[in-house]
């Protein structure tokens, strides 16, 4: 069953976030469309859910899905993909953000300074020096 504390819109993540920071926690921010989740999905998952105490999902939501994937998709509506990711084991908090794809990797508004996902990158929120399992980039530039 899907524990629904963890499905939080950007304003309830940036003060969860700001708790856990303060807490002295590490913090894994990653997103992507999750329209149909495969293996490959939950070892990206798995292995970012490693780098961190706390693994934050950004969805894309269903009209940022159309833009990036084309007409016919999402197959499952962000509320559907949602609740199957709040499900996941590795997964603490979902959230939905409507970023044109174009405009950058990740919301602006989670106030990040690293992004890393399954397909480009995968961000860590941390104050300091960070290793990755993958490529960083700075989430604000690109």
């Amino acid at each position: 069953m899907t524990n629904p504390r963890k499905l939080v819109d950007l304003q309830q993540l940036r003060a969860i976030i700001a708790d856990l920071r303060a807490a002295g926690q590490r913090v894994v921010f990653t997103n992507g469309c999750f329209d149909i989740i495969h293996p490959g999905h939950i070892l990206h998952l798995q292995q970012a859910r490693q780098e961190g105490n706390v693994l934050v999902v950004a969805l894309n939501s269903d009209e940022s899905v159309r833009q990036l994937k084309g007409p016919g998709r999402p197959v499952f509506s962000q509320q559907e993909r949602a609740t199957v990711l709040a499900a996941l084991e590795p997964v603490d908090y979902v959230t939905i953000f409507d970023t044109p794809p174009k405009s950058g990797c990740c919301p602006k508004s989670a106030t990040s300074p690293l992004l890393m996902s399954s397909t480009e990158c995968a961000t860590i929120m941390s104050e300091g020096p960070v290793n990755c399992i993958r490529e960083i980039v700075p989430c604000r530039g690109g």
